[in-house]
Order: structure tokens, then C-alpha cells, then sequence
């Protein structure tokens, strides 16, 4: 169900759909029949994704989060993935800052557990990969 407004048959201005009796609504901003612009996606789970829409998928900053993973990721999206700068934070209380290529830490960043232990450096597709610095405050 859409309820909203609308512009030559097609959805378009602030509006808000809803899915399978509730279990997915999005409230936002519509430009000829496709989500473009800021919005909210909301999930019967308790998952969400609030921020920047470009033809219907997750595009430019915003926030998401999986309930079930207890995992949010604020930062840059293209076209749906994780693209750019963000950051990463897991339920285990892993924080990873730094940049993203295709979902995947990908680039310069920096992963902290919460034992302490730290890297900084290089990544690829989604691995420490390069030139980095480990510290581990057990053997410091």
C-alpha cells in the first residue's frame, strides 16, 4: 500500500509504502515512481536503513542496521553496498573506520576489538592486507 503523493500516475514527493502486512514500511521521498532522496526503510526485525535513496536502493550517507547480526554500519552507500568511508560495528564490539569497495573493507582503515588489540593499515576484500601496524595490549 502507498499512501502519499503522486505526479503523473507515479509516486513522487514525501510518501509511505508499506509490505506484507507491515513487515517492511518505508517512509520518504519518492521522484517518478522510485525512491529518491531521504528515507526510512524499516523491517518487522527491527533492522533499519535511514538516509540517502538514488532509484530505489541505498545510495550516499546513511545508517543501517541488521538486528540479527546486532550490526550497524554508518557511512557511504552506492547503489545498495557499503562504498567509501564508514564505520562497522559488530555485536562482539569490533569497530572498523576506514574505506569500503563493494561492501567489503577495502583500502585504509582501522579495526579495534574490544579486548584492545588494534590494526591499522591496509585491507583487501575484507582481510588486512599490505602495509599495517598490529597492537596487541597483552604483549605490549
Amino acid at each position: 500500500m502507498y499512501e502519499g503523493q503522486w505526479l503523473d500516475d507515479g509516486q513522487h514527493g514525501i510518501g509511505r509504502e508499506e509490505w506484507e502486512n507491515g513487515a517492511i514500511t518505508f517512509e520518504g521521498t519518492y521522484a517518478g515512481g522510485k525512491k529518491n532522496g531521504r528515507g526510512r526503510f524499516e523491517w518487522a526485525d527491527g533492522s533499519y536503513y535511514d538516509g540517502e535513496m538514488m532509484d530505489s536502493a541505498f545510495h550516499g550517507r546513511g545508517v543501517k542496521f541488521v538486528a540479527d547480526k546486532e550490526e550497524t554500519y554508518e557511512g557511504d552507500f552506492f547503489e545498495g553496498q557499503f562504498e567509501g568511508e564508514g564505520q562497522l560495528r559488530t555485536k562482539e564490539g569490533t569497530l572498523y573506520t576506514g574505506h569500503f569497495t563493494q561492501g567489503m573493507k577495502h583500502g585504509i582503515g582501522t579495526l579495534s576489538h574490544a579486548d584492545g588489540r588494534s590494526y591499522v593499515g591496509s585491507f583487501k576484500e575484507d582481510h588486512m592486507h599490505g602495509i599495517g601496524v598490529q597492537y596487541n595490549p597483552k604483549t605490549a
